[in-house]
């Protein structure tokens, strides 16, 4: 048990409130529970996620970068947050930058990886992936997100998994 407790995660894990919104009446009163939240004094940040730390994630999608074949995409788990979810969890980007409410042209195709996802799709490090291009596709149709930052591996699935995995963040500003 005490290895449960004082493992780093690679996120702040303490002092976190999770409230999970599952029902649509929930998800509608969001944004509203977010403001009034966010407005107490003592809070010092709010953000809010598909899938938090440690919760099971089935979502994935393959990454190529540019001038590869569908068949060299791999894997990548993926997870929907809103602009301030990082900054929340104390994540901070080895290259490029996190979301954040000063880019609301972030929720236009931008992602932001970690650093397994930057090895497994081929980038030589962190810096040379900021900027460039990977591609997802999907019956027969090509898309394209810019990477705009690199964050460190961290254990978001749970600990019985212990390889850090591959990850992407997509943002949504209407998450619920």
């Amino acid at each position: 048990m005490n290895y449960m407790r004082s493992k780093d995660l690679g996120f702040a894990k303490d002092q976190q409130i999770i409230i999970p919104l599952r029902s649509n009446s929930a998800k509608n009163i969001y944004g509203s529970l977010k403001s009034d939240i966010k407005n107490n004094p003592q809070v010092i940040q709010t953000g809010a996620t598909l899938y938090y730390p440690g919760i099971m994630n089935p979502s994935d999608m393959g990454l190529r970068q540019e001038g590869q074949s569908a068949e060299a995409a791999k894997l990548v788990h993926t997870n929907v947050v809103d602009e301030s979810l990082l900054q929340t969890l104390g994540i901070k980007p080895l290259a490029g930058r996190i979301f954040s409410e000063q880019f609301p042209a972030d929720t236009n195709n931008r992602i932001i990886v970690n650093e397994e996802a930057i090895k497994q799709i081929g980038f030589k490090s962190p810096q040379q992936a900021i900027g460039n291009k990977v591609y997802f596709d999907w019956r027969g149709q090509s898309f394209n997100y810019t990477i705009i930052g690199v964050i460190k591996d961290f254990h978001f699935q749970d600990l019985h998994n212990s390889a850090c995995k591959s990850l992407q963040y997509f943002i949504s500003f209407e998450i619920y």
